[in-house]
């Protein structure tokens, strides 16, 4: 993992700099082979964690957790309240919502395609009818489905039409107007934002025991993904430079700079962690 490379990475910059540092007469030189092969090995982790870390992206491609629920339920509402500004137009009045409306959020650092809903009731007017059934597709596309009732949303089943079994969360939404809990339901409000954490908990969850590959991270936005890809790019030109014969303090400052691109994901390397490793390893001035 990324921890173990700037582990790797640091270690290989303390013997680098321990040997600039001191004569030879005092420490063996680790020769150019030797750091060729710990950074060729470091390359080689990068590769695997961008596969893993591609695979998941391909598949949070696909991830969209779908609000359903009856007209005036709090759909919109509390897709507002996830996106923490307001997206759609809410009103007291039933079936504001037509049309099916998407938004990116990113949930524990995991992107998260999230998906107001029409809703599902019997229509009569044909725009209404025409957010049923847009409603109905969005179902079929789902991995999770957030079902939402002020009430009792135990009581709301998806449509028979559903080809498949999405992962079910049940919302008993405006709980500050009904205090009293339904079983196996998260309580929320959104005008207080009260049980949204839970929610967003549960989400996050229910997506990484279900749809994150073995293995993966969840390490998944493009910054990361840039991040690390940009990591293993520096370390391959720093194989390159081996290769011609460049000097080790050119290299120490190339590995460095790796270092302080890693600092964005995992925090600050300061120069102690070197010098720390260094009198650790070697036991100087002891």
């Amino acid at each position: 993992n990324i921890d173990n490379i700037k582990l790797n990475l640091i270690n290989l910059l303390s013997v680098i700099e321990n040997e600039l540092n001191f004569s030879e007469n005092e420490i063996s030189i680790t020769t150019s082979s030797n750091i060729k092969i710990q950074i060729q090995k470091t390359v080689d982790n990068i590769n695997n964690i961008k596969k893993t870390t591609l695979a998941g992206k391909s598949l949070f491609s696909g991830v969209r957790v779908v609000l359903y629920g009856k007209p005036n339920s709090g759909k919109s509402t509390l897709f507002n309240s996830l996106l923490g500004r307001e997206r759609v137009i809410i009103s007291d009045a039933p079936g504001t919502t037509r049309d099916s409306v998407e938004e990116w959020i990113e949930v524990s650092g995991t992107g998260v395609c999230l998906v107001d809903t029409a809703g599902i009731w019997k229509a009569k007017d044909p725009l209404d009818k025409l957010g049923t059934e847009q409603t109905l597709k969005q179902l079929d596309r789902a991995n999770i489905v957030v079902i939402i009732d002020p009430l009792n949303p135990g009581d709301i089943t998806l449509p028979t039409k559903i080809n498949h079994n999405p992962q079910i969360i049940l919302v008993q939404s405006k709980s500050d107007l009904n205090p009293s809990k339904t079983e196996g339901s998260i309580m929320v409000s959104s005008h207080s934002n009260k049980g949204l954490d839970n929610l967003l908990t549960t989400i996050s969850t229910l997506i990484v025991d279900n749809f994150l590959p073995p293995g993966s991270l969840t390490m998944i936005s493009e910054r990361q993904l840039d991040l690390i890809s940009l990591a293993g790019r520096r370390l391959t030109i720093i194989l390159n430079k081996l290769n011609e014969g460049v000097e080790m303090d050119i290299i120490a400052s190339l590995i460095r700079n790796v270092i302080i691109l890693l600092e964005e994901l995992l925090g600050k390397i300061d120069n102690k962690d070197i010098i720390k490793n260094i009198f650790n390893s070697f036991c100087i001035g002891k």
